[in-house]
């Protein structure tokens, strides 16, 4: 693949986001009397913690993940507002009508690859969209990373995200529309569409982890150290499920960009949301102390997005990715 790359995008953002991370460092080290902040070879404090180091190198699940192909370039699909039936920033109605839309096209391209090898057989392993608006928020949900227990999610305070079972048997992916919601002060289409069908596509990755035996075992691991008070383990391992999604939403990208069905615009716009969303983006400080949320830096994000942009899904094991690898020296 050439003429299509992520990873030089946020160089500049991952510059700005270092300088307050520098200055944040020096801060707590002058108030523990050290006098300055210095470059390591080694990775130090940003490695994960002793359970995370001792992580299998081949997490249960992730060889079904491995076995999905990557098949040759479309013949259609997602070509920016070109073949989508509406805009999606004019209101929620047409929100809704487009992210059904990229919904189908992101499930068009997976499930015959997942039927493929035996991941999705039947209508026990199938997935639904659901937009939500004020009429329908908040939502049920009796198994998902943002609860510890069933109850109903407002999604106007967590944003989009999949839930493994709703309470009356199905998989669901809840997408609270730009009436109720906004990221960062923006509403998502204002990123632009394809940026829209690339959070989509995130949270399909999500849908993947499940039927492939990662997602279950992995928010457990989440739940089990955060009860237990270690929110860096925690945190490694909610990190690894979260750049894998990413991962698998560029591998869908890529197939797109295949059959010339994308702009390095559309690319861009992917780029600029997965900025936006890292957890240096978002709050600088929570990488001092990392919370069982965590989603990885705008950096490394973006460049496991890139990863499945480049290389397919065959390559989104992200299961050896230090916790916040290199957030202060840019390794």
């Amino acid at each position: 693949m050439s003429g299509s790359s992520l990873s030089e995008f946020t160089s500049r953002q991952r510059a700005s986001h270092q300088v307050v991370l520098w200055f944040v460092a020096g801060l707590i080290l002058a108030a523990c009397g050290g006098s300055s902040v210095t470059p390591s070879s080694s990775t130090g404090d940003v490695t994960p913690s002793t359970h995370a180091n001792r992580a299998p190198s081949r997490i249960q699940g992730q060889n079904d993940v491995d076995k999905i192909p990557l098949p040759p370039p479309a013949e259609a699909g997602f070509n920016g507002l070109l073949s989508a039936p509406t805009d999606p920033s004019t209101n929620d109605a047409s929100e809704a009508t487009f992210d059904r839309w990229a919904f189908h096209q992101v499930a068009d391209f997976w499930t015959p690859l997942m039927t493929q090898v035996g991941l999705q057989t039947g209508t026990s392993t199938e997935v639904t969209f659901q937009p939500v608006d004020a009429t329908n928020n908040p939502v049920p949900c009796a198994s998902s990373d943002k609860q510890n227990e069933p109850g109903m999610l407002n999604v106007t305070k967590i944003g989009p995200f999949y839930c493994r079972f709703n309470g009356a048997g199905k998989r669901v992916i809840y997408w609270p529309l730009q009436s109720i919601f906004t990221l960062n002060g923006r509403t998502i289409p204002s990123y632009g569409a394809f940026a829209e069908a690339e959070v989509i596509a995130h949270e399909f990755g999500h849908y993947i982890q499940d039927i492939t035996n990662i997602l279950g075992p992995v928010t457990g691991y989440v739940l089990t150290y955060k009860q237990a008070g270690d929110n860096r383990d925690a945190a490694w391992w909610n990190q690894e499920l979260e750049l894998q999604a990413d991962c698998l939403a560029g591998a869908w990208a890529r197939h797109e960009w295949d059959a010339h069905l994308l702009s390095q615009s559309d690319l861009d716009q992917a780029a600029t949301i997965t900025d936006a969303v890292g957890d240096d983006a978002i709050n600088p400080l929570v990488l001092l102390a990392p919370t069982p949320k965590a989603h990885g830096t705008s950096a490394q994000r973006v460049r496991w997005l890139n990863v499945g942009l480049q290389s397919g899904s065959t390559k989104c094991d992200t299961w050896s990715e230090p916790l916040y690898a290199g957030f202060l020296f840019g390794n």
